[in-house]
């Protein structure tokens, strides 16, 4: 009995000290909110975001976006460590006063702008929480990748919080389930 209770005090301990919202602690490897004064935005035709930068989230409204085009509102962060041929979870977890998109997507910091992977990741919201996750393939190694938020697409009037943005490691296991 003695070894049965010291196995399940054991693993109930590994498990309280090692997953963090499914997947190993470890393999995080980018939390995005944790570095509040690296995000920037671009705007253009004429569109206007409000950004509010909270202790643990962002807030943001589309003001207006005329053109609608997706790239017209970019939300961006530089300086990302990413490598070649590794599998990435991309988490997502916000609030939306509407139906809304945001498209994720790692490229170069300069032109061309080449994406660091093969197809952008979009989150699609609802108004209420969105929990989402998105699996990714980095084709290159960098230290200096781009995370850009893409929200140009979105209705004047849109606000969308993110509460939490992360990137994990996916070991050749898999996510923890």
């Amino acid at each position: 009995m003695r070894t049965i209770g010291a196995v399940v005090f054991i693993a109930v301990l590994c498990l309280t000290a090692c997953i963090c919202n499914g997947y190993a602690s470890d393999d995080v490897v980018h939390d995005f909110l944790l570095n509040k004064n690296r995000w920037k935005y671009s705007l253009e035709n004429d569109a206007r975001l409000q950004l509010r930068i909270g202790d643990t989230k962002l807030i943001l409204k589309i003001v207006d976006a005329p053109a609608g085009a997706f790239t017209d509102i970019q939300l961006y962060t530089l300086g990302w460590k990413i490598e070649k041929g590794q599998k990435y979870i991309l988490k997502f977890n916000g609030t939306s006063n509407r139906k809304a998109q945001v498209i994720c997507n790692f490229h170069k910091p300069s032109p061309p702008w080449d994406a660091y992977q093969k197809d952008s990741v979009t989150f699609d919201l609802s108004s209420g929480d969105n929990m989402k996750e998105e699996e990714l393939t980095a084709s290159e190694s960098t230290d200096r990748a781009r995370l850009t938020l893409y929200l140009g697409q979105n209705e004047r009037d849109t606000e969308i919080t993110i509460n939490s943005l992360k990137l994990y490691k996916v070991n050749d296991a898999g996510p923890i389930k």
